[in-house]
C-alpha cells in the first residue's frame, strides 16, 4: 500500500494506529523510512498495543519502521506519582519471559 499524500498522511496513519495513546509525537525520516514516535510513558503500552499489534499495523500501512519510546515531556502525570522506570522494565521483562514460556508449553 502506498500513501498518496506522502509525509503528512504517513504521520496521520501512524498517529491513528497508535491512537489509544493521546499524547504522542511522530517524526519521520523519509530517507531511512523510519518513524520515531514519542509517547507519554504512562501511555506507552496503549500505543504499542497487545503484543505490538498497533505498531505492526502502523508499520504495514505506511512502510515505515517504527521506533517508539516514552517521553517524560509528554506526560501529564506529576513526577512524584510515576512508578519507578526500573521496576516497570523488570515487570515487562518478566511478562515477556512468562509469555515465551507459555508459548513453548503450548507448542509441545
Amino acid at each position: 500500500m502506498t500513501l498518496s499524500n506522502g509525509r503528512k498522511n504517513a504521520k496521520n496513519y501512524i498517529a491513528q494506529a497508535l491512537s489509544p495513546a493521546k499524547e504522542l509525537k511522530v517524526d519521520l525520516d523519509e530517507k531511512e523510512k523510519t518513524a520515531r514516535v514519542s509517547v507519554a510513558p504512562e501511555e506507552l503500552s496503549l500505543a504499542i498495543g497487545k503484543e505490538g499489534q498497533n505498531v505492526r499495523l502502523a508499520s504495514k500501512l505506511t512502510g515505515y519502521r517504527i521506533e517508539i519510546e516514552g517521553d517524560d515531556k509528554l506526560s501529564k502525570v506529576p513526577i512524584d506519582v510515576k512508578p519507578p522506570v526500573k521496576k516497570l522494565r523488570q515487570m515487562f521483562k518478566y511478562q515477556q519471559k512468562s509469555f515465551k514460556n507459555q508459548k513453548r508449553i503450548l507448542l509441545r
